[in-house]
């Protein structure tokens, strides 16, 4: 399993107007972290085929993290095989009634997300970081994503435990 960032969103990168987002890669299937408008064209410049996306999981219901939705929506409108759409229950049904082209995924309300590859099982756990967001935390992995929160020192003391910590740093968008 590969985690790879295709935005950071912070003010001194290579790109600051690219939201934070993450494409984890297994040897079956592309999950992509966030969904902002530029999440097509950075997946191209990767050469990851945007019909192979399996599953989206936003963090939250702002352009910087669902802006590409309608894209994605409309590359699998007639697929047969259509990506999941896979968040918690209160994000997913506030995401479905802002956006129009639901057609184009399977929607799936999920507090946690497996994935499985020869010779690892990784859980990726949804985590309220009480803002109206979610960071996520991926558990064998130790890495730990604030998702688009305002730093909370003792809500992040308690994954501290983690050896890589991501906080979307970004600008409003």
């Amino acid at each position: 399993m590969k985690l790879r960032a295709l935005g950071t969103g912070h003010a001194f990168s290579r790109w600051p107007l690219i939201p934070p987002c993450w494409l984890i890669q297994t040897h079956k299937s592309f999950v992509l972290i966030n969904c902002p408008p530029s999440a097509g064209a950075r997946l191209e410049l990767l050469g990851v085929p945007l019909d192979k996306i399996g599953m989206i999981i936003p963090l939250g219901q702002n352009v910087a993290q669902i802006g590409g939705l309608e894209e994605f929506g409309h590359i699998f409108k007639n697929s047969h095989s259509k990506p999941y759409l896979a968040a918690p229950s209160q994000l997913l049904a506030k995401i479905s009634g802002r956006y129009d082209n639901r057609e184009g995924f399977q929607l799936k309300a999920v507090q946690k997300v497996g994935f499985k590859e020869e010779h690892l099982t990784e859980t990726l756990t949804f985590l309220d970081n009480f803002s109206g967001s979610y960071g996520f935390r991926l558990e064998d992995a130790k890495v730990f994503c604030s998702g688009n929160a305002e730093v909370n020192e003792d809500w992040i003391f308690q994954h501290m435990d983690c050896d890589i910590l991501l906080h979307e740093d970004r600008p409003e968008l």
